[in-house]
């Protein structure tokens, strides 16, 4: 009887052994800007690894997000900077948790890459999409109130209309980088590559310039609220001083926001200064503060889609780096009435990527990888 028993303790805690092993394991937690968590395993994550759900009372909402999975550390709370606190803890033996909460509205979303998985939340607040507009035309407003022939044209909402604004131009060289190649070339190269391939996937695409001329900032976005675009996407090559050449590489998607960090910050400033007469006309605190948190969100989450489309496309046949989703204060961002996000598609200074950023076989993976983020945000959001 003793023996019968041993054996089925050892049988018992076997099965347990191996259930546990099975189980998905959280690696590393990190708490990112913007309103993000990343948690990072230790095998590949599935749609049947957790599950969502929310409640909600008369005084808070909760976005519950479930995983299949065992905390390697202990639990964590923390409060992102949009106010929306986040926990991690070890539900049960089997379950980890992660809870979103706050007193106001918020909305969140879950991306999941191979080991890794970033949900993201954003509150909404209830602002004047049309503020921005009076900032950007407040003279032609005052002179011509009643003014219509720039009214958008009305289209066929099935079709959805895409604007790409090649970085630069004309005059304006952008980065020069290993290859000997001006940014505005490389990038008005790939626009081209991704117009085909989005037309071919059923897209009204329009460029803001289809060649080497110089447009400013501000006639970017009007150029695409002029053709009442459902999204804009502007398109650059990122660069660093020599120093830091050999080490900084990756692709980065952008979208409005005052930069949190030194290195979005720097980013910005190098995109924003051939266009001082913007920066000059209001402040840019003043544009960011009016712009509404919906349009925001919606932002956030066509950068996330487009980071990961690229990502999941040049992975498959090339050494990549993830520079991440990063908020930024692109003035050529601040007057597009629409989601909008800007792209770095790389370091033309990097002695490897710098090569590889104007090859045309990377251009075409590059532009599939765009599309297929474009694809995945219309629709999860449309």
């Amino acid at each position: 009887m003793i023996r019968f028993l041993c054996c089925s303790f050892f049988i018992v805690l076997f099965s347990l052994s191996l259930e546990a092993s099975s189980l998905l394991r959280i690696v590393e937690i990190d708490i990112q800007e913007n309103g993000k968590i990343l948690l990072q395993f230790n095998k590949e994550v599935k749609k049947s690894h957790y599950r969502f759900f929310t409640l909600k009372d008369k005084n808070s909402t909760r976005n519950i997000y479930d995983f299949d999975a065992i905390l390697t550390d202990g639990n964590i709370t923390d409060q992102f900077d949009n106010g929306v606190l986040v926990r991690v803890a070890q539900n049960t033996p089997q379950k980890v948790r992660v809870v979103f909460s706050s007193q106001d509205t918020f909305q969140s979303d879950i991306q999941v890459d191979d080991k890794s998985v970033i949900i993201s939340s954003l509150r909404e607040e209830k602002r004047d999409t049309n503020q921005i507009v009076a900032l950007f035309e407040h003279k032609e407003r005052t002179q011509k109130p009643t003014e219509t022939k720039n009214k958008a044209p009305t289209r066929k909402k099935s079709k959805k209309v895409v604007v790409l604004d090649a970085g630069h131009g004309g005059k304006d060289c952008g980065a020069l980088g290993v290859a000997k190649i001006c940014e505005k070339v490389i990038v008005l190269n790939l626009a081209k590559e991704l117009q085909k391939e989005l037309q071919k996937r059923g897209y009204s695409v329009f460029m803001t310039r289809s060649t080497d001329k110089f447009i400013s900032l501000r006639e970017r976005t009007e150029f695409a609220n002029a053709k009442n675009a459902d999204l804009f996407l502007s398109i650059h090559a990122n660069a660093v001083d020599k120093s830091r050449s050999a080490t900084l590489n990756g692709v980065e998607t952008y979208f409005l926001s005052p930069a949190r960090s030194k290195r979005a910050e720097d980013v910005a400033a190098a995109e924003n200064k051939n266009d001082i007469e913007v920066m000059g006309h209001f402040s840019r605190q003043t544009v960011i503060g009016i712009i509404s948190s919906q349009r925001l969100y919606a932002s956030n989450r066509l950068a996330i889609d487009v980071q990961f489309g690229v990502l999941s496309a040049l992975k498959k046949h090339y050494s990549v780096v993830d520079g991440g989703v990063r908020e930024g204060p692109f003035w050529v961002l601040a007057g597009a009435l629409m989601p909008s996000i800007l792209l770095e598609i790389g370091y033309i200074t990097h002695p490897k990527e710098g090569k590889l950023i104007h090859q045309n076989t990377y251009q075409k993976y590059l532009a599939r990888g765009i599309a297929d983020g474009i694809d995945g945000y219309f629709m999860k959001n449309f």
